[in-house]
């Protein structure tokens, strides 16, 4: 079937991952968890979903204000939303898709 993606076609999630799993940009932090950042400049905010969509472990992740580097959150942590919105914004895992949400082949 032509669904007009198919450079993405071929990719597969994870077996703990599924189509239905979405990143919520919210802000907030991780309960007891600092992130893993990886500081390449090359990775773009598209890079760090897929790495944090193929890493079974990850909660969610960000980028740095450039929209380069990757940190991501890992070890089921509890996401704590802060309402004011003055904490910095992550992309945090959500497993109902929603109309806010990022999925999966989003980027195709």
């Amino acid at each position: 079937m032509d669904n007009g993606c198919a450079p993405c076609a071929s990719s597969a999630l994870p077996i703990c991952r599924s189509s239905k799993n979405t990143f919520e940009r919210k802000s907030g932090s991780f309960r007891g968890d600092n992130g893993n950042s990886d500081a390449n400049s090359s990775i773009s905010l598209s890079d760090c979903m897929g790495k944090c969509s193929n890493d079974c472990n990850c909660n969610g992740f960000t980028v740095n204000s450039k929209g380069t580097g990757c940190m991501t959150w890992t070890q089921n942590k509890q996401f704590l939303e802060d309402k004011s919105g003055q904490t910095m914004r992550k992309y945090v895992l959500v497993v109902a898709k929603s109309s806010k949400g990022k999925s999966f082949g989003d980027e195709c």
